[in-house]
């Protein structure tokens, strides 16, 4: 994570590598979309669940990062398997914009 935030920071004062990055997250979002279709058939509901399950795994690195040695890789495994599977439980339930 500590590599991925110098990154981006450095992408800010540089445009190749912002391209860089931009193309990188493109590429994981359409990723997980993809994988997300399979429980929401919506392209649109999936491309939204992409982007909710990237932004919670950067933000649980982030804490991990900035938090030092008591975030455990268990625990930060359980955070994302626990907001993963609140986007992908049943379409009845509401957990996937228009699923």
């Amino acid at each position: 994570m500590r590599v991925q935030v110098a990154f981006t920071a450095w992408a800010f004062t540089d445009a190749e590598l912002a391209e860089v990055r931009r193309e990188a997250q493109v590429e994981l979002r359409d990723a997980l979309a993809q994988a997300f279709i399979e429980v929401a058939p919506d392209p649109t509901a999936a491309a939204a669940a992409a982007l909710a399950a990237m932004s919670v795994a950067d933000g649980i690195a982030l804490h991990a990062v900035s938090s030092g040695p008591w975030l455990s890789e268990a625990a930060q495994t359980a955070a994302l398997e626990i907001a993963i599977d609140g986007l992908v439980g049943p379409p009845a339930a509401g957990r996937l914009p228009g699923g």
